[in-house]
């Protein structure tokens, strides 16, 4: 059932009972051809679904959302491509919101959070070609309907499991699917203020205190005062602000927390 509420996102709309990963599936469609922009690969089952940094995703077969969409943003320059992230995450987490009634959040730098536990992932992976952006595929993986989960993975939860109910894949998906591309119009319109302020209103554990960790194993505690222009997250420590990349530090909770 393809969106009837969107201009492109969703009108091509391919289904899969299974592939190893639809973010790959465009990737190779993508050599072979220009897909139209807002076309979108959805599998049942992905067997081989990644994360950021190259971590597994897991998902039964027919039990969560797991899809990619495709964009033309040539109107942004590459190092502003952390904004593309932020309208994914922005249309994942308010249409979580919508349909389960909870405030959901986006913990930097792709993952959306509902009742501190972990619903959903955003792998966003771009070309370039010259000195713009020639295409980016955004993957979506959103735990829906599962309810038991590798014992290793303890920050992961789906809607089922925290709100005691049971939902349609397809509405969820074209929920989604329309907030997109209401979020990707205003990234192409220049609302790019709409969209940083919307990102740091629903950010996760912003400006509570935290502790975060270094690849070394240190850990420190600070508060995240939010993320600049090129996708580091802004750290407060004392009278100092630090700013990490992707590699250089990980939130591990909230100070104050109950949680091991």
């Amino acid at each position: 059932m393809h969106p009837n509420n969107t201009l492109f996102v969703g009108k091509v709309l391919l289904r899969y009972p299974e592939l190893p990963s639809t973010n790959a599936y465009f990737q190779e469609w993508l050599s072979r051809e220009r897909p139209a922009e807002g076309a979108v690969v959805q599998a049942d089952h992905q067997t081989q679904g990644r994360g950021q940094m190259g971590q597994s995703w897991f998902s039964p077969a027919g039990k969560n959302l797991t899809f990619s969409t495709l964009f033309y943003p040539s109107f942004l320059p590459p190092h502003k491509s952390f904004l593309l992230t932020k309208v994914v995450a922005l249309a994942t987490r308010q249409a979580v919101a919508e349909i389960t009634g909870e405030n959901a959040w986006i913990k930097w730098p792709n993952d959306i959070y509902l009742n501190d536990k972990k619903i959903a992932g955003i792998l966003l992976q771009a070309s370039l070609q010259g000195s713009r952006l020639q295409y980016a595929i955004a993957g979506i993986g959103l735990n829906v309907n599962q309810t038991h989960f590798p014992a290793a993975l303890t920050r992961a939860s789906s809607l089922a499991l925290l709100t005691g109910r049971i939902y349609d894949l397809d509405d969820l998906r074209n929920q989604i699917l329309a907030y997109l591309e209401r979020w990707y119009l205003q990234a192409r319109a220049g609302e790019l203020t709409t969209i940083d302020q919307a990102f740091l209103e629903h950010l996760y554990l912003r400006h509570q205190p935290a502790r975060f960790q270094r690849p070394d194993g240190t850990v420190f505690t600070g508060s995240i005062q939010g993320v600049d222009a090129v996708g580091r997250l802004v750290v407060q420590r004392d009278q100092t602000q630090e700013s990490f990349d992707l590699k250089e530090v990980s939130l591990l909770e909230a100070v104050h927390s109950d949680k091991n």
